[in-house]
């Protein structure tokens, strides 16, 4: 799983990730590229984006922004790549529908 974006939306999402048994293969964020978050690499946006058919999940606290980028993401490589993610502990119910993306 890329997690695109690296601030503190972004460690919750990891939290969720993990705990859903994803593997994550690092953060995507263009203005953090070459660091370190949680043990995991930052990277460039668009060479990691372009080059990987990994699961993405967008992780940007800005809600507009999110969406924003997520409508890009989606529009580019479809939602397949852009699965909901679901806490080990959480508790959804059967009637539930949850959409790309969501976490």
């Amino acid at each position: 799983l890329l997690i695109v974006g690296a601030g503190g939306h972004a460690a919750s999402v990891a939290e969720v990730a993990l705990s859903a048994g994803y593997a994550i293969r690092g953060f995507v964020d263009s203005r953090r590229a070459g660091e370190s978050m949680l043990g995991f690499p930052v990277v460039d946006d668009d060479a990691m984006l372009s080059t990987s058919e990994s699961a993405l999940h967008v992780a940007i606290g800005d809600n507009a922004a999110r969406a924003r980028l997520f409508s890009h993401i989606a529009g580019r490589w479809g939602t397949e790549r852009l699965p909901p993610l679901v806490h080990a502990s959480a508790s959804v119910s059967r009637f539930a529908t949850l959409g790309p993306g969501t976490v």
